[in-house]
């Protein structure tokens, strides 16, 4: 039974290890700007969305 509780604790140590290491990071490649959607057309594979800025 130790052996077994040892293995799962063991377990649960390495998955957070991993997951601390390949934490998301984005920045922004552009300044934010408004736009006025035009218009979506959504599908089941591609999914369009048009906007203009004045």
């Amino acid at each position: 039974m130790r052996y077994v509780a040892g293995l799962i604790l063991l377990a649960l140590a390495a998955t957070a290890a991993f997951a601390d290491h390949h934490a998301l990071n984005l920045e922004a490649r552009q300044p934010r700007t408004e736009l006025d959607i035009t218009s979506i057309q959504i599908g089941e594979d591609l999914s369009i969305i048009s906007a203009e800025r004045d």
